[in-house]
């Protein structure tokens, strides 16, 4: 009897351990992987084999901006007719308060500096370098598109449409350049691509926060052009649409697969692509 229970003892122990076995590797395979480690490398990558022809083009195309002054006047100058404005814009028509542009060059100077400052505080200097190319594109493309689209509207600016601005400002070919606005367009370009950098970088709170403070301030620009008389209201949200897609597009067109780097503990780095 004695023999039969250790007979059967020992049956159970082995079928425990042999369980045991089976069991031990499925728990290690089902075990949570370690978390990754974080990216290192800029958000971004530039290829100066792209990137520099177009810039080059767009800046080139920008550059139509400084003859502006050589253009014709407005169509309708030296006065042109309120009502020729649509219903939605016509509050706007005869605007000139030349305060509000000085305001708005302040202001777009500002977020130009915003962005970068805010780069080069949340990366290294070489890193930041690096992704503020492309913010710079952002708003460059975005400036080069609302000037093209100037060039091909010529529509009169609010300032010609009542007796407020010199003469000299009516009949100046730059009179006749309110679609799109740009400083918006730039405005717009450079919060939404610093907004989108922060994010590639896993700054989640401090991307929603530059966000909010870019949307201000793009709003202020764009209200101030508004006020100065130099663009209607519906200039300054086509250079809102223009500007916020530049800063999505430009950002994703320089989309890169980071390094991510971990230390084995003993001197030893191990790298790999995401």
């Amino acid at each position: 009897m004695v023999g039969a229970v250790r007979s059967i003892g020992s049956r159970c122990s082995a079928a425990v351990a042999t369980a045991a076995l089976l069991f031990a590797p499925a728990r290690e395979a089902h075990a949570a992987p370690p978390s990754d480690p974080p990216a290192t490398g800029p958000a971004y990558r530039v290829n100066l084999a792209y990137d520099l022809p177009a810039v080059a083009v767009a800046g080139v195309v920008s550059t139509s901006w400084l003859l502006r002054g050589s253009l014709a006047p407005p169509h309708c100058a030296p006065v042109c007719e309120r009502e020729d404005v649509p219903a939605f814009d016509r509050w706007a028509a005869g605007r000139w308060e030349p305060g509000w542009r000085t305001a708005s060059d302040i202001g777009i100077a500002a977020m130009l500096v915003g962005a970068g400052a805010t780069l080069f505080v949340a990366e290294s200097p070489r890193n930041a370098a690096v992704d503020a190319i492309v913010v710079g594109e952002s708003v460059l493309f975005a400036n080069t598109l609302a000037i093209v689209a100037m060039m091909g509207a010529r529509r009169p600016r609010p300032l010609a449409y009542g007796d407020a601005a010199p003469i000299e400002e009516r009949t100046n070919g730059n009179a006749s350049l309110s679609f799109t606005s740009g400083h918006t367009a730039g405005a717009a370009a450079a919060a939404t691509a610093t907004f989108v950098t922060l994010r590639r970088l896993d700054f989640r709170y401090a991307s929603w926060i530059a966000l909010g403070v870019g949307a201000l301030g793009a709003s202020f620009v764009g209200g101030a052009r508004i006020l100065a008389g130099d663009h209607f209201p519906s200039d300054v949200a086509a250079g809102a649409v223009v500007g916020v897609a530049s800063g999505v597009f430009f950002p994703a067109l320089h989309e890169r697969t980071g390094t991510r780097v971990a230390s084995a503990g003993n001197g030893l780095t191990l790298s790999g692509t995401f």
